[in-house]
């Protein structure tokens, strides 16, 4: 999208750079997942029974960390709280599947921004059976452990512009993480509707999808989106991929470009060798300034060495030409 506004609007031809993941963010394996709920302690109304060995998620059977039996299935959003994302779509779309699950849901929204506070007063005000919605802050390094957790993503980003793409879903498909986002151009270069995600418009959308993919019969669907999100590239791997042939490319440029205005003082030099023999009808002098001219662009790509060797040979060119003017000069 971006490559072709800026090519449209502006007649500028650019390699877009997407982002990508950097490779702390992975799905999450059993004993980082444990140690994560037990430090996090969520007062979730799904935790009122666990045990010391038990998070929410995970269990421990005889030193074995294990995944809980009737674990929840978790639902991860981040958000600003800002206006340019509408929460009342997957609060709406919640509610509206609560007790049709079958089974415990936690969604849990991470961030902080202006409009916070009133949505965390809305979900006080829902009552909710199957589903629990928390509000978090986290500390740097737990967020990528929290994204590589979750069952679905959810992403209500919505872009003014239609070019940019939200990083929180490259973040969760470097979690292994099917993401569930609302739609705007160019969304299709991030999450493909039906291979790493699905796409939405509204809340009714969102309904359907949540019914579909949080109930036992779509374990079966979310695990071939997840498979859909794959791998992928990493940042660094992108960066080696897209970015540095594109600098290589300038940095070779810049480089010619120098060497020919090098070269081209070489040739002002050499023409006032020449220009200074031709007085002194020194022909032969002359015609050996014109042969190193010729010569010196020949060697424009050759060693260093021989480059200076031919210098030295245009200055005593110059040189020589310059002396015979002087001597003929005092002798008149």
């Amino acid at each position: 999208g971006m490559k072709r506004f800026l090519r449209e609007e502006m007649d500028v031809n650019v390699e877009v750079l997407h982002d990508r993941p950097p490779s702390h963010f992975k799905p999450t394996g059993l004993i980082e997942k444990h140690e994560l709920f037990k430090r996090l302690n969520l007062s979730s109304k799904f935790s009122k029974n666990l045990t010391s060995d038990q998070t929410l998620f995970t269990e421990t059977i005889n030193g074995v960390i294990k995944e809980r039996k009737g674990r929840p299935r978790l639902i991860m959003s981040s958000t600003s709280w800002t206006p340019d994302e509408d929460f009342s779509i997957l609060l709406k779309a919640l509610e509206e599947i609560d007790g049709e699950i079958g089974r415990e849901v936690l969604c849990i929204v991470t961030g902080k921004g202006p409009e916070k506070e009133y949505y965390v007063n809305k979900i006080k005000e829902m009552d909710l059976k199957e589903i629990d919605i928390m509000t978090v802050w986290l500390e740097a390094s737990d967020y990528p452990i929290l994204v590589g957790s979750a069952d679905l993503g959810v992403c209500l980003h919505t872009s003014t512009s239609g070019i940019d793409l939200p990083m929180k879903v490259v973040d969760m498909f470097g979690g292994g993480v099917p993401v569930a986002a609302v739609g705007f151009e160019c969304l299709d270069e991030l999450v493909v509707d039906g291979k790493n995600g699905r796409v939405f418009k509204d809340w009714k959308e969102l309904k359907g999808i949540l019914k579909e993919l949080l109930g036992k019969e779509g374990e079966g669907e979310l695990e071939r989106l997840r498979k859909g999100v794959g791998k992928g590239l990493r940042w660094e791997e992108n960066w080696d991929n897209i970015a540095l042939p594109v600098i290589n490319e300038c940095l070779e440029k810049c480089k010619e470009k120098k060497a020919r205005e090098e070269d081209s003082t070489g040739w002002y030099v050499l023409a006032l060798g020449v220009a200074i023999t031709i007085y002194q009808n020194s022909y032969m002098w002359g015609a050996s300034a014109l042969m190193f001219w010729y010569a010196l662009e020949k060697f424009q790509e050759r060693s260093r060495a021989a480059r200076a060797m031919l210098w030295l040979l245009m200055l005593l060119v110059g040189s020589v030409g310059f002396w015979n003017f002087y001597s003929q000069e005092r002798a008149s």
